[in-house]
């Protein structure tokens, strides 16, 4: 079906094209190519999917190999392909390898056909609406009806009924024919390409979505001060990575204060003291996926030393890479790795070393610019750094989903698994139109891993206040449920809204903090913790006072590493952890919607037990 789109309405559509994809495709200026996620049907490996689509590139395009893969940025992972592809592109190669169009009818593929229907309304002025709604004969149809609109859109060549349909009256769209020829005319464009020996099928085809960061006196607030004080917890041997900006490994706040004697006041730490047990940069993974190490190194110019070894194991990845097999994390990682060393690379964004204090802080009041202590939630667990956002602050949904399959890797022994928990302090905005709430790529990558025995925890957003501008000028505030961002629409993470960092009691939840329920109908947030005026520390240093549900977050995630820390048989166990923490929650008196089971409790959730 085709629904009334423009505005704030909405396409639903029965191709595998996810209506943001259309929409994407009509901002865009003629043939600007779209980053896109293509996610293989079940039982077709991603891999092969990318060789088949780069294959098929170069049959249509003519160039050469290296040069597709510099512009297109073919690149799988375990579940899904990237690619930056053109609208015609997209129609005439990657659509015939979708299971939609390969179980048509072959009569339905053909040029006659799209010409017998159109001779059918040849002299019909009638509604757009009941034409595409009925049988199922017209699915090809609607779908050519619905390219060649977006087509007459790109290239500016509207007529006059498309201007008349943007007015008031937009249900009528009279003259169907007119916009499938222009259609017509794109595709008989089109170079053709062979479509037997495919042997590959892609299910849907979404966009790679750009994501957001989420933006001690909740020590108190949430009781931790007190469950340390009683339970004198120790998280030796338990890791949590923190999917981020990047952590400042070198400051104080993370010392293995067991091991190394203080720096003393205004001292960095040397890497290799900290309890930042490794670090990885995933911001030009895709690069490194879609050009080969060699290419990729030669056109950055970037400083990777390689040993003889790793120059003979490289070349097994780029040959496994081209026969589309399933990646080898053991190979990658340590292109992607920054070495804890004297030529250690900090990150240059601040957020992710402040959400790593808020979980496993412990900066002494001797050592800070501070009249006190920054102490984090669990401030002896050892961190794990996945870099995903760049220096401004951008990523896109294939490298979280990367990182988060990386996590799995190094946890493939789950009888010993080397991370615990996840935390994702990012905001992706929930798509309504092209995705099931909480079934989106990022969304299934984090309930994968929740079943794989990993706790996630994720950041509600900061969506639940918008500053909307009047007809006159001024602006006004507005107040938005059912406002909570991917991944924390996923079912089986942890997603946490905001409250006060001191008086949550008083002032409840924070005017900023996402609200749910979620688009299906589930109750979201699942609680909330501190998240207003948040201390805790940046690079090189610094310390620094921050709002967002993406510094309450860190505050579970601290809490469910103290669990598992007290409560050795919890892990393993997410669900479990979820229940308790959930379970013990104090009420805020707030509705469900704004605080979900209510304030985290961390002394109430560890005596539960």
């Amino acid at each position: 079906m085709i629904f009334q789109t423009f505005g704030h309405q909405r396409f639903t559509q029965d191709s595998p094209i996810l209506p943001d994809v259309w929409l994407a495709y009509a901002k865009a200026n003629k043939e600007i190519p779209i980053d896109l996620i293509l996610t293989p049907r079940a039982g077709h490996a991603p891999g092969a999917i990318a060789i088949t689509l780069e294959r098929r590139l170069q049959a249509y395009l003519g160039t050469s190999s290296q040069e597709l893969r510099a512009r297109a940025l073919i690149a799988y992972s375990r579940s899904s392909v990237a690619a930056r592809l053109t609208f015609t592109e997209l129609l005439r190669v990657v659509v015939p390898m979708t299971s939609w169009w390969r179980n048509l009818p072959s009569s339905y593929r053909s040029f006659s056909a799209v010409e017998d229907r159109l001779d059918d309304l040849r002299h019909e002025r009638t509604e757009f609406k009941r034409i595409v709604n009925t049988s199922s004969k017209w699915d090809y149809f609607r779908f050519v009806v619905l390219a060649g609109f977006i087509n007459s859109w790109r290239e500016e060549q509207q007529p006059e009924y498309l201007a008349e349909m943007l007015q008031s009256d937009r249900s009528n769209f009279s003259d169907i024919r007119t916009v499938a020829q222009s259609f017509l005319h794109v595709l008989r464009s089109f170079k053709p390409i062979p479509d037997d020996g495919i042997g590959v099928e892609i299910w849907n085809i979404s966009l790679n979505r750009r994501s957001q960061l989420a933006l001690f006196e909740s020590r108190p607030a949430i009781k931790a001060d007190a469950a340390e004080n009683l339970f004198k917890i120790s998280a030796h041997g338990l890791a949590w990575a923190v999917i981020d900006a990047g952590i400042d490994a070198a400051h104080p706040a993370f010392l293995d204060r067991t091991k190394y004697p203080s720096p003393g006041k205004g001292n960095e730490i040397q890497v290799n003291q900290s309890r930042v047990k490794a670090t990885y940069d995933f911001t030009y993974l895709r690069s490194l996926l879609a050009l080969g190490a060699q290419n990729f190194i030669s056109a950055t110019g970037r400083a990777v030393k390689i040993s003889r070894q790793q120059q003979t194991e490289l070349q097994d990845l780029r040959r496994r890479i081209s026969l589309g097999r399933e990646i080898d994390w053991d190979l990658l990682l340590p292109l992607v790795e920054v070495p804890h060393t004297a030529a250690y690379e900090k990150p240059a964004h601040e957020h992710g070393t402040h959400v790593a204090g808020i979980i496993a802080g412990n900066w002494p009041a001797d050592e800070t610019e501070e009249d006190h202590a920054l102490i984090g939630i669990c401030p002896d667990l050892t961190l794990y750094d996945f870099r995903i956002f760049d220096n401004t602050g951008d990523t896109e949904e294939f490298v979280m989903m990367a990182a988060l399959q990386v996590v799995a890797h190094l946890n493939r022994f789950r009888n010993n698994p080397v991370i615990h928990g996840v935390n994702m302090s990012v905001s992706i905005r929930h798509e309504v139109i092209s995705y099931a709430c909480g079934r989106t790529p990022i969304c299934d990558e984090c309930t994968r891993l929740v079943g794989d025995g990993v706790v996630v925890v994720a950041a509600a957003g900061n969506q639940g206040f918008n500053q909307l501008l009047e007809t006159g000028g001024g602006e006004f505030g507005s107040y938005r449920v059912a406002s909570i961002t991917d991944p924390g629409n996923a079912d089986a993470v942890i997603t946490v809204g905001s409250t006060h960092r001191a008086q949550p009691h008083t002032y409840g939840v924070s005017y900023f903090s996402s609200r749910g329920p979620t688009g299906d109908g589930r109750r979201k947030p699942d609680l909330v913790a501190p998240g207003e005026k948040i201390t805790a520390p940046i690079p090189n240093l610094g310390s620094k006072r921050m709002d967002g549900t993406s510094m309450a977050a860190p505050h579970v995630s601290g809490a469910a590493a103290l669990l598992m820390a007290r409560h050795r048989e919890l892990v393993g166990r997410p669900t479990l952890i979820k229940q308790i923490l959930c379970k013990s929650a104090t009420d805020l008196g707030r509705e469900a919607s704004f605080q979900g089971a209510g304030m985290l409790d961390v002394l109430r959730a560890l005596q539960s037990v």
